[in-house]
């Protein structure tokens, strides 16, 4: 049966609405802005954005603000929720500063957290949430954890042999997530060396760990964050949580322009027949 002109153009913006795009999300920092709109923080800086600093000598986050935990902490959120009980999700970053102090990268249940003895806090409680982390008193120690808001905090850690590096270094943190029904989640978290072109070296530590999060598994609205008190800088930020709207490329614009075009004069030939 002949497609209506009115069906084809339905077709035609369908068809723009949905082409493919893979099912993740890098943001580069190399677009001014791009912090500012992607993120929020109940805590005025003192993570900027800057033309320089990263990957490559591209655009980054800028952590030269935070010295130690001495003057400054900041947890910053990126602003698009996901489901707490996505069947599985990833994320990472480059981090270029001490190994010794990187303090949390992962997912929390409160789009901007106030901040309390250096765990986000809602004003009344700490935050659930799960996270990778490196570094303390040791001074060699890589780990996932994991707090659901009312019982104690569960730990994974790995010690590095011979410690982790006290001067300014890249590395990659990745904290893969499955949820494996009910209230149960698998957490693993992997931290790389890396180097300034973004090129992986060695993995340095691992940490596994099965938990029970009845708070993030039961939120529809869960954020990623990073809480940070030291560095030097963040590139790279990467997640599979989120699709951004699909703007076809030109070469698919042209193709539905075409597409268009040819039904348009088939549709005038039947008009004319009439």
């Amino acid at each position: 049966m002949p497609i209506s002109m009115k069906k084809l153009l339905a077709l035609v913006l369908g068809v723009a609405a949905v082409s493919p795009l893979a099912a993740d999300y890098t943001l580069d920092f190399n677009t001014a802005g791009q912090f500012a709109g992607e993120f929020g923080s109940a805590q005025p800086g003192p993570i900027t954005q800057s033309g320089s600093g990263g990957l490559n000598g591209s655009g980054s986050l800028d952590l030269s603000g935070m010295t130690g935990g001495s003057t400054a902490q900041q947890i910053v959120t990126f602003n698009q929720a996901f489901a707490g009980n996505l069947s599985s999700w990833s994320a990472s970053i480059y981090y270029y500063g001490n190994a010794q102090h990187f303090w949390q990268f992962g997912v929390l249940t409160t789009a901007t957290p106030a901040l309390n003895d250096g765990w986000a806090h809602d004003g009344s409680s700490y935050v659930p949430s799960i996270w990778l982390e490196s570094g303390n008193a040791d001074g060699g120690s890589f780990g996932v954890g994991s707090y659901d808001g009312v019982g104690e905090t569960i730990y994974d850690v790995s010690i590095v042999d011979g410690g982790l590096p006290a001067s300014a270094e890249w590395y990659k943190y990745t904290i893969n997530v499955m949820h494996t029904g009910g209230s149960n989640f698998t957490i693993a978290g992997t931290m790389n060396q890396a180097n300034a072109d973004g090129s992986l070296g060695a993995v340095l530590a691992t940490a596994l760990l099965l938990i029970e999060n009845a708070a993030i598994a039961a939120d529809s609205t869960v954020y990623l964050y990073l809480n940070l008190y030291d560095g030097v800088a963040i590139d790279n930020f990467y997640t599979t949580t989120y699709t951004p709207a699909v703007i076809p490329e030109p070469a698919t614009l042209a193709a539905l322009a075409g597409l268009l075009a040819l039904g348009f004069v088939s549709w005038r030939r039947r008009a004319a027949r009439a």
